[in-house]
């Protein structure tokens, strides 16, 4: 694909964990959702490194603008360490916790469906 004929369209951003939420479950396959069905909350922590990396970097949570994010950012830019214990970051904001919030809030989803 050329610059020319690449689309320009940009994607709107998902805003909350219910956007991206939505928008995932609108993607799943009948396997993905029998899967999520079969493992609980507990076990779906495990997809960190894998669809919570897809969901950290689809949904652009590294992005410092970004409604879900921007406030641990500031913290960052500000050099706030409240939310540091034991060397761990642990804001509620950090693309991490926020990717673990779309995982959680999207097996619920697809439990109650």
């Amino acid at each position: 694909m050329t610059e020319e004929t690449k689309p320009t369209v940009a994607v709107p951003r998902k805003n909350t964990v219910q956007e991206i939420v939505k928008d995932i479950v609108e993607h799943l396959s009948e396997e993905d959702i029998q899967f999520l069905k079969e493992h609980t909350k507990r076990e779906i922590q495990a997809l960190h490194h894998s669809f919570g990396m897809f969901v950290r970097n689809h949904y652009e949570l590294w992005n410092k603008e970004h409604p879900l994010t921007s406030s641990w950012f500031a913290d960052c830019e500000a050099k706030t360490n409240a939310h540091i214990i034991d060397g761990l970051d642990c804001h509620p904001c950090h693309p991490d916790a926020v990717s673990d919030q779309v995982l959680q809030a999207l097996h619920d989803e697809v439990i109650k469906s």
